[in-house]
């Protein structure tokens, strides 16, 4: 939340159309990571990493 906050404060436009542009590229990678951890650990027979 301090980075939203942040960026909140700041008035450069490009710098705020990076970061929206870029958040859920973010979100997504994450998401797919997660994913394939997931898979990885029940390809290993194990509840969790």
């Amino acid at each position: 939340m301090n980075i939203l906050q942040t960026f909140a404060k700041v008035h450069e436009d490009r710098l705020i159309l990076v970061y929206t542009a870029a958040l859920p590229w973010c979100l997504h990678s994450m998401d797919q990571f997660a994913e394939d951890i997931g898979i990885f650990s029940d390809q290993e027979g194990k509840q969790s990493i």
